[in-house]
């Protein structure tokens, strides 16, 4: 971790600047494209301000005229365009950046690890089987880099997304900030209910694939001897036999983890839909709102489209679903969380 720290911190600070542009930017073109062009209510002096309209024509009326509806459409439909065009790049930027991170962290831990067996004694390398170390290398050192994206990357992109998408639901309604905020309990019971079986199923069958490893490198590096012998009949059933464990100890705990993602989805969508629900009952009432911090007053059907893609994306951090990670170290159980 300490080769890769400052970059971290470049990746987390290139989010947040992502997020603190075009989060409020989509709040605004949501508005001005479902409420100001499509139903004709005059623009908020943010939105003139934003689109280079004069507040004379477009925020001072009553409604907006069809010919000043289509400029305004024409203009958040150029914004959106050119929002897309400048953030896909800086976002696809920030991805692949994260995924070199990782890979950096996956390449130094293999060159470490390859330097630590070569340390070992002769007594370990007699009592171990080579085609777990080349599964601990090969395998377990990319789980090592998905355990780190787990424990550190993960929890600081899902944690910053949930309270942000928490601020700006509250700024609609705190009651549907608190709505939000009682998705954590079910939440928490389920992953501490599903917690331990997990680790235990998936260490299972890292075990299994590890042995199942070794016994085809055993059986492959061996495989003179055993068409000499005439064994080939021998080879083949255990092969089958460790081959059915690691199929069974697979399949058992991936079902577990699914079962597990669905009930975490049932819990979110719960949320989705009750908040949605009243965000709909608040937009046919107009009612207030207190996102007066952008200019508006009262819900809008742009403002219910924004708050349902933003209780979304809150619920859906809230979740925090791990796919998964496994460590190794010679000659020490495995640990494991998730998903192989």
């Amino acid at each position: 971790m300490t080769a890769v720290r400052a970059h971290l911190l470049a990746l987390f600070a290139g989010f947040a600047a992502l997020a603190v542009v075009f989060v409020p930017l989509g709040l605004l073109l949501s508005d001005t494209f479902w409420t100001r062009a499509l139903q004709g209510l005059p623009l908020t002096p943010e939105e003139a301000r934003l689109l280079g309209f004069d507040p004379a024509r477009f925020v001072d009326v009553a409604t907006l005229a069809p010919a000043e509806r289509r400029a305004v459409l024409d203009r958040t439909i150029l914004l959106f365009v050119a929002s897309v065009a400048v953030g896909t790049p800086f976002g696809l930027g920030l991805y692949y950046y994260q995924l070199w991170i990782l890979q950096r962290v996956n390449q130094l831990l293999r060159l470490r690890l390859l330097d630590r067996l070569q340390e070992l004694s002769l007594r370990f390398h007699a009592g171990s089987r080579i085609g777990d170390a080349i599964y601990r290398m090969y395998q377990d050192s990319a789980m090592v880099t998905e355990l780190i994206r787990l424990l550190f990357i993960t929890p600081v992109q899902t944690a910053s997304g949930f309270l942000f998408g928490l601020v700006v639901v509250g700024l609609y309604d705190p009651w549907l900030a608190l709505l939000l905020v009682c998705l954590w309990p079910p939440l928490l019971v389920l992953g501490r209910r599903f917690s331990r079986p997990l680790r235990v199923g998936f260490r299972t069958a890292r075990e299994r694939n590890s042995a199942l490893t070794a016994r085809i490198q055993e059986t492959l590096a061996g495989v003179r001897v055993l068409k000499a012998y005439g064994a080939e009949a021998g080879a083949q059933a255990r092969f089958e036999a460790e081959s059915r464990e690691a199929f069974a100890a697979a399949f058992a705990a991936r079902s577990r983890f699914a079962t597990y993602q669905v009930s975490l989805f049932w819990c979110a969508g719960v949320v989705l839909i009750a908040g949605a629900a009243v965000g709909a009952l608040r937009t046919r009432g107009a009612a207030e709102t207190f996102a007066l911090v952008l200019g508006f007053h009262v819900w809008t059907l742009g403002l219910w489209n924004y708050f349902k893609l933003r209780l979304g994306a809150g619920a859906g951090h809230a979740q925090m679903p791990s796919t998964g990670s496994c460590t190794t170290r010679p000659r020490s159980p495995r640990r494991c969380t998730g998903s192989s």
